[in-house]
């Protein structure tokens, strides 16, 4: 008999009690230790197994205690591959499950398992195995229907036994409930399971070579990372190009010249990146230039691009456009002079002295406009003055031009002169006492008391004349009485003289500077123009306008002289500016500088023979407009 069959009959199938010194029980055991079958420790390198002896973690249900014998779950992973029963684990009997679990440690690709199972008990060794089953788990928790392998139970199972058990599991459980010989039991003596961390998709296992140690079922290499550190984890496999670091799931930077970058940290290899790409010191050149900049190094500011949309983080371009008063492609550079606003389309107004007025509003500089322009809130400069109003912020009125024409807006000259009534340049002052109407060229007439005339209808205020002159509807007494011999009969001879004033006796008469060859004469007149006083013997002045001086006193009707002479007390402007003056009644000075020393025109203050070295000949508007200060 076998001993240990003969071991097992004794002790299964009688009561005796278990005691060391028992002669019979020494030599059981002697017969087993020394006379057992011997297989030795066998390596199955073509396919090695997933159990790690010392390390992978085993399972059981209880186990069969017999004196110093113990059928520990661990001799299944011990590389002892002896099949006799004290080098077997055996669970417990009585038992209705019998199970033996395995932890992998991980999840692996599950191809076959190999049973050495007891073989001491000849075509019985394997009687209690039949009807098992192979569970798998990826957790701790058993389902029945989770079965890589079910046996049949209708055939003799050999004591080497290797079932396929295709799947993917962690954990691995050998399993029996059925009662053979007085319940369900196991005796396995090793146990290898094969498989692999990562197959292709037909099932063949595939190389992790890669891996520093072994890679996982979905090819990634486990906690200890690449062979090489210059592969990108977990798959430590190249990356095809364009993309770097775990899974090879990340897009690479833009890199200068589009060179490849870093497959484990998609580092840009000389660190330097595109245009419009941000140096950072990770060197991946994946994030854009920002705060308005662009170009190498994210170093040059945008320009001004219309509605704050960011320039073109490349070349700087504006995609929509400038802001107002900007130009270019770029929008970097202001409106050129005299331009503003929007694509600098617009006009500068009139800014004082031609200064340019503000590239994005248009705005003149501390909103003072030229002469002749209004000055608005938006101090553009770009409206003419308006009702009747020249010159300096459109401040001064018009004078009385004629036929109602609007004055020159910068200086306020009349165009087509003046209306009647109304004198010099810029028709702003009356005519000067004794004349009226259209370019005050007519004198007053004889009003009573010598009170003036209105200057532009030349009617007497009072509506009375002096004695010897006629009252019309005009009020103008400029008409003589007509006197003859019949007519002057009528009167005392004192009346006569006191209305003549005439001489009858050298038969020239006069009555008021108004002489008769005879006082018989019917008619009587006054001096002809351009003359003046006793026996009409003098040449009347330059009066302004070339108006008609008084035939009695020689001075100009408005007081008024032409430019370049002087206006006297007697108004009668017969007296030329001094040297060093010129103009409306002498009031400007000559600028000194004339060539040669000499004096300025007396008229207008033009140097005769141009200007000293180093000078020019200032605009004449300018000496106008100081003539009148």
């Amino acid at each position: 008999m076998n001993p240990l069959q003969f071991n097992y009959s004794i002790f299964r199938k009688s009561n005796m009690e278990f005691n060391p010194r028992n002669p019979l029980i020494i030599y059981i055991w002697m017969n087993v230790i020394f006379f057992a079958p011997c297989h030795g420790n066998v390596t199955f390198k073509d396919k090695p197994s997933l159990l790690i002896t010392n390390k992978t973690k085993v399972e059981s249900s209880s186990l069969y205690v017999w004196g110093p014998y113990s059928g520990d779950a661990n001799k299944t992973i011990d590389r002892n591959f002896n099949q006799s029963y004290v080098d077997c684990m055996h669970t417990a009997p009585g038992q209705s499950e019998a199970w033996l679990k395995i932890d992998l440690g991980r999840v692996f690709n599950l191809k076959s398992v190999r049973i050495w199972y007891r073989n001491d008990r000849g075509a019985y060794s394997t009687r209690r195995l039949s009807g098992f089953s192979i569970l798998v788990s990826n957790n701790s928790e058993w389902n029945i229907n989770n079965t890589c392998y079910q046996d049949s139970g209708n055939v003799t199972l050999e004591t080497v036994l290797d079932v396929n058990c295709s799947d993917t599991a962690q954990y691995v459980k050998i399993y029996a409930n059925k009662d053979i010989d007085g319940g369900a039991i196991l005796e396995i003596c090793e146990l290898e399971i094969y498989g692999c961390s990562y197959q292709d998709s037909v099932g063949n296992c595939i190389s992790c070579d890669q891996c520093k140690n072994d890679c996982m079922i979905n090819g990634e290499c486990d906690e200890q990372g690449c062979k090489s550190d210059s592969l990108p984890p977990p798959f430590c496999k190249e990356c095809r190009e364009g993309f770097y670091g775990r899974n090879c799931s990340h897009v690479c930077g833009h890199c200068v010249k589009q060179v490849v970058c870093d497959q484990v940290n998609g580092s840009c290899p000389s660190g330097y990146c595109e245009p419009g790409w941000k140096y950072t010191p990770d060197k991946r050149c994946n994030e854009e230039c920002d705060g308005g900049t662009y170009g190498l190094y994210c170093s040059t500011k945008c320009g001004y691009c219309a509605k704050g949309v960011s320039c073109n983080k490349v070349d700087g371009s504006c995609p929509g456009g400038c802001e107002d008063g900007w130009t270019n492609l770029y929008c970097n550079e202001t409106c050129k002079k005299g331009l503003y606003g929007k694509n600098c389309t617009r006009t500068c107004g009139h800014c004082l002295d031609k200064a340019t007025c503000n590239h994005v509003t248009g705005s003149c500089p501390f909103g003072i406009c030229e002469p002749g322009w209004k000055h608005t809130l938006e101090r553009r400069c770009n409206q003419e003055c308006v009702g009747g109003t020249y010159g300096l912020y459109c401040s001064t009125k018009c004078g009385y031009c004629a036929k109602g024409v609007s004055c020159n807006k910068v200086d306020g000259s009349c165009p087509g002169g003046c209306e009647d009534g109304w004198t010099n340049l810029y028709c702003n002052e009356k005519c000067n006492k004794g004349l009226y109407g259209k370019n005050c060229a007519r004198s007053c007439g004889h009003c009573l008391n010598n009170a003036t005339c209105d200057h532009v209808t030349g009617s007497c205020t009072s509506g009375l004349c002096e004695s010897g002159w006629k009252h019309t509807p005009e009020k103008r007494c400029n008409q003589g009485l007509v006197w003859d011999a019949k007519s002057a009969l009528h009167f005392r001879m004192s009346e006569q003289i006191n209305v003549f004033g005439a001489c009858f006796i050298s038969k020239i008469c006069k009555m008021d500077n108004i002489y008769f060859n005879e006082w018989k004469l019917n008619k009587f007149s006054a001096c002809r123009n351009g003359f003046y006083g006793r026996n009409c013997s003098f040449l009347c002045g330059q009066c302004a306008n070339n108006a008609k001086c008084d035939h009695v006193t020689g001075s100009c009707p408005s007081g008024l002289c032409e430019r370049g002479w002087k206006n006297t007390s007697d108004k009668r402007c017969n007296e030329e500016c001094e040297n060093g003056t010129f103009g409306l009644h002498c009031r400007s000075k000559c600028s000194g500088h004339c060539a040669g020393g000499l004096s300025c025109n007396k008229v207008n203050g033009s140097c005769p023979e141009g200007c000293g070295d180093g000078l020019i000949r200032t605009a004449m508007i300018h000496a106008k407009t100081v003539s009148m200060e």
